[in-house]
């Protein structure tokens, strides 16, 4: 037990009011921390954390610790401190090492598991070839045995032979045939095999079969084996009395006088006629089509040569054709002709034309003409394609559109009756925000032409002040033309009046010498 401030005694006194000085609390337990983490255990049954109090630690299943043991006890010492304690290590099976086998390994530790396989013409005592291993708690769950060679079945039973003699064995243990065993037969003196020889090996395969399990019997009047000629083969190989065996040359060669095949007869004692060597076979010259050429500089079997045609002209396989020398002596594939690279009637171009009667092979133009109204793109209402010795037409167009005139704008202030702006469409276009066009007019009707303008063309909004120092000039001008026509009204009436006074003053002179006439008269008479 200790006081709060962790000593075991204190001292207190009386102070003058009748109380104790300082107020030291009550004792308390004294206590260790908490368990220490300890590797791959588990605590077994309750504990506490006082002095001298016990934790027991249990190594989980598949590990132990380092003395071996799976459970250890630990105390809590009166430094209040556990005592010190290692993790549990996981359990490690040794690894498996097997002779005329080996070992895939995916882990060695506690619950691995890894795979014993024999090598081929080798098994376990049990005849099988792979076993699967798992690493538990007490090691391997298998004991550990070696691959042993295979048994070979029973020898083949061959007459009129010597006593057949083991030349090679792979496991030299007794008289057991096993695998990798080889075993001569020799024939007696005047025999021979089917094949003309006199001796003949067998041996033990991986299966436990002899590979020649066929053999025949050695038996008199056959021939020698047959001679072995570079690039040639026979098509079999029986020495019997009276057979006749063909001989034939790899592919792409012949013999002298040009054959593919040869024969020899067998007479009991020799072969009669013989076997050539093989020549290579060649196909000849190879003579280039019209239009085409050919680069080639061999012409014996297995030779490739080049075939191609002239630009603008093609085989029905492409441009350039490999032909190759067969071992018939022809050239293969047939390439045929070179013709005129045809591109076929050119692509549909949607809401456009083009000629009638066009040509479609090389080198041909065609004209692709939009609709009234349409276009390929901004400003472009017509394009050329050409048919290009690849057989295609270039370029590649994309189809006619319908024609857009350019947006309103309506930063501007400019509104219009429609958000249609395609060719032929009509639209009233206002002024708005007491704004007016540059002419004075607040409205417009304009049209979208074929070719992607407003017709006729709509003017900027302007402010009403800025409208009339467009217009002051025009109301100048016609103040002036209609001063300009009064001065000349008035001047016109002055000379009308001008001329009517004097035609009146004429009257009256003409008047006034008439009357002085009359009266000069008058007088005369009297």
């Amino acid at each position: 037990m200790r006081f709060p401030d962790g000593t075991d005694q204190a001292e207190i006194r009386c102070i003058g009011r009748g109380d104790w000085y300082p107020n030291i609390g009550t004792c308390k337990a004294r206590r260790c921390s908490a368990l220490p983490y300890v590797d791959n255990t588990r605590v077994v049954g309750a504990y506490t954390c006082d002095v001298h109090a016990k934790a027991t630690f249990h190594c989980l299943q598949g590990s132990y610790f380092e003395d071996g043991t799976a459970q250890k006890t630990i105390s809590c010492r009166s430094d209040l401190e556990w005592e010190d304690i290692e993790g549990c290590r996981v359990r490690r099976c040794p690894k498996l090492v097997i002779r005329n086998g080996h070992v895939t390994e995916s882990g060695v530790e506690y619950n691995g598991i890894v795979t014993a396989r024999c090598h081929a013409g080798y098994s376990f005592k049990d005849g099988t070839t792979v076993v699967v291993v798992q690493c538990l708690e007490r090691g391997w769950n298998w004991t550990q045995v070696d691959c042993i060679a295979i048994m070979c079945t029973r020898r083949p039973e061959i007459t009129k032979v010597l006593f057949p003699i083991a030349i090679f064995r792979a496991s030299h243990v007794g008289d057991v045939d096993r695998f990798g065993d080889v075993i001569r037969y020799n024939c007696k003196r005047g025999e021979r095999f089917m094949d003309g020889t006199t001796t003949k090996w067998i041996k033990c395969n991986a299966s436990g079969l002899w590979n020649d399990t066929d053999s025949d019997n050695c038996a008199s009047a056959r021939c020698p084996p047959l001679p072995s000629i570079p690039g040639v083969k026979p098509v079999r190989r029986l020495a019997l009395n009276g057979t006749t065996t063909e001989f034939r040359c790899d592919p792409g060669k012949v013999f002298h006088d040009g054959s593919a095949s040869q024969l020899v007869y067998c007479d009991g004692t020799a072969w009669n006629g013989s076997a050539t060597k093989c020549e290579p076979l060649h196909c000849g010259e190879i003579r280039p089509s019209e239009y085409g050429m050919v680069n080639w500089t061999e012409t014996v079997f297995g030779s490739v040569v080049r075939h191609s045609c002239a630009l603008g002209y093609t085989f029905d396989a492409g441009r350039t054709v490999d032909v190759r020398c067969n071992e018939t002596g022809d050239w293969s594939p047939e390439t045929g002709q070179c013709r005129l690279v045809d591109c076929g009637l050119p692509p549909v171009v949607f809401y456009s034309s083009r000629v009638a009667n066009i040509v479609t092979t090389f080198g041909s133009t065609v004209t692709i003409k939009c609709f009234s109204g349409y276009w390929l793109r901004k400003g472009v209402f017509s394009a050329a394609i050409n048919c290009s010795d690849q057989g295609t037409w270039q370029p590649v167009l994309g189809h006619c559109r319908v024609v857009k005139c350019r947006a309103f704008a309506k930063w501007n202030g400019m509104v219009a009756n429609t958000t249609k702006r395609t060719a032929r469409t009509v639209v009233n276009v206002m002024c708005g925000n007491a704004r007016m066009f540059t002419d004075g007019q607040t409205v417009k009707v304009a049209t979208c032409g074929d070719q992607g303008a407003w017709k006729p063309e709509v003017p900027d909004c302007v402010d009403r002040v800025k409208s009339a120092k467009f217009l002051a000039p025009l109301r100048e001008a016609t103040r002036a033309q209609v001063i300009g026509a009064a001065a000349i009204a008035l001047v016109v009436a002055l000379g009308v009046a001008m001329v009517a006074a004097d035609v009146t003053n004429l009257k009256r002179s003409t008047t006034t010498r008439k009357k002085k006439k009359k009266m000069s008269r008058r007088k005369r008479r009297n």
